[in-house]
């Protein structure tokens, strides 16, 4: 089971959820804020679990609880205009980054950031690339792109060396 966190603002959870259903993921019965994504791939099956969070502070705890395969950040901002360094993925990113004790450190590239379409969305990711970031995707978000960036990350940290992100 690939355990997949997946931070959003509190206000914009209706659209990461939407997201979620788009894919077809389902709400978890039995946990609040968890939705659960079965694949065929091949021969094998693989179940997402991912897990909803509101809070950098709950996340920074989330990760010092369990492992996370990786971090789904949605930065879109939906309207409502803010500087790169005051969103999530800029907060995050640096609580993460200067983290004093290195087991609590995690590592950016296993991080996605959601991005939302604007005059702002190159210098936004080209900041991404100064932390590392695994990967993003911009708004408006396919639920195809979405499922297929999930899975690339879950593969490319399964298989050895690197992988390439061209922004061209």
């Amino acid at each position: 089971m690939e355990e997949i966190l997946y931070l959003v603002g509190k206000d914009f959870l209706p659209h990461a959820e939407k997201n979620l259903k788009e894919i077809g993921a389902y709400l978890d019965k039995n946990l609040e804020r968890h939705y659960i994504l079965e694949r065929e791939s091949g021969e094998t099956a693989i179940v997402y679990h991912f897990r909803i969070s509101f809070s950098i502070d709950e996340v920074l705890e989330l990760l010092t609880k369990r492992y996370f395969n990786f971090i789904v950040v949605d930065n879109r901002r939906y309207n409502h205009p803010i500087d790169f360094e005051d969103s999530l993925a800029a907060s995050l990113l640096k609580r993460l980054q200067f983290q004093s004790d290195p087991d609590r450190m995690y590592p950016a590239s296993r991080i996605m950031v959601i991005l939302d379409i604007g005059t702002h969305t190159a210098e936004d990711a080209f900041k991404l690339g100064a932390y590392r970031v695994g990967t993003f995707l911009i708004h408006p978000l396919y639920a195809n792109k979405f499922y297929m960036e999930v899975d690339r990350l879950t593969r490319a940290r399964k298989q050895k060396g690197k992988v390439a992100l061209c922004l061209a």
